[in-house]
């Protein structure tokens, strides 16, 4: 086992354990020369690096929207100029318009949320450390917030917003849980949201933290949620060392999965299903080892 496991890593062990061999315990990682950075990614790398920089304004709250249009602005075109270049291509002045428009836009939105709320921004891009299960585990948190005694953690991301909330829905929000674990040091709770830049959307389980939230319901409390999240976190960990500890690694896979699911029971290990999280049922969506697996034709 490893000692310390970031969010990224304990998610490929939960889900695709090959994955996180290969990668994480191997070391086995895909050259970054010459890869081309698509259109998605470009634009959300370019809004995380303005809401970073945004929030830590110390007195943004404060702001006018002429105000925030005009630093928005300029900090976009330095941007641009420093990570994202090809934006300045002849023919795509359009495109950066576009993305101008969308992030004031949601920063807007972001801002008003936090100012009716009564929040004021603790920390961005905190970084994050503590126990799990017999290891421990580190994460950046985004935004967090404190309102009084209260805190929230909001992870900020560019798009996929029925996909971040069918994770709120299936109680699988993995990271924004061990967020709100780590900024309350495990003894308490922390609001948790994710914020979609794409559509300036807030999404919750509730409206506690956020009033123009979109609530994704749970029959159980949020605290309830959070605790059960934690609990199938640290024994799908323990699962999957015991597997690992057994010789068996699980390699999922669209063309395996319906084998595995057919022996689960197999490589239980006397551990409670109900305890740990369900499979996917897709492959990774980027899953750079599917040569060593004999997957690409």
């Amino acid at each position: 086992r490893r000692e310390v496991e970031s969010l990224s890593s304990l998610e490929a062990l939960f889900y695709f354990p090959h994955i996180w061999l290969f990668r994480h315990w191997l070391g086995l990682e895909d050259t970054p020369l010459f890869q081309v950075v698509d259109e998605a990614t470009l634009a959300g790398n370019l809004a995380h690096r303005v809401f970073e920089y945004l929030l830590s304004e110390e007195d943004v709250l404060q702001w006018d929207r002429a105000r925030l249009e005009g630093w928005l602005e300029r900090t976009l075109e330095r941007l641009v100029r420093q990570e994202g270049v090809v934006l300045l291509q002849f023919g795509r002045m359009a495109e950066r318009v576009a993305l101008r428009r969308t992030l004031a836009r949601a920063a807007w939105r972001l801002l008003d949320m936090l100012r009716r709320g009564g929040w004021r921004v603790r920390a961005t891009e905190q970084r994050l450390e503590g126990p799990f299960a017999e290891i421990r585990v580190r994460g950046i948190a985004d935004l967090v917030l404190e309102r009084g005694d209260e805190l929230a953690v909001v992870d900020l991301k560019w798009g996929g917003k029925t996909y971040r909330s069918e994770l709120i829905r299936n109680e699988a929000d993995i990271q924004l849980t061990c967020y709100a674990h780590l900024t309350s040091d495990g003894q308490g709770f922390a609001h948790t949201a994710y914020f979609i830049i794409k559509q300036g959307v807030m999404l919750a389980r509730d409206d506690a933290a956020f009033a123009e939230a979109q609530t994704i319901g749970s029959t159980q409390a949020p605290e309830e949620v959070q605790q059960t999240i934690w609990h199938r976190m640290e024994q799908t960990w323990r699962w999957r060392m015991t597997q690992l500890q057994h010789g068996v690694l699980e390699v999922r896979t669209g063309h395996t999965r319906e084998a595995l699911d057919r022996s689960a029971n197999e490589h239980l290990y006397d551990f409670d299903p109900n305890d740990l999280f369900e499979m996917k049922a897709d492959d990774h969506p980027f899953d750079e080892y599917k040569v060593l697996l004999g997957q690409v034709e």
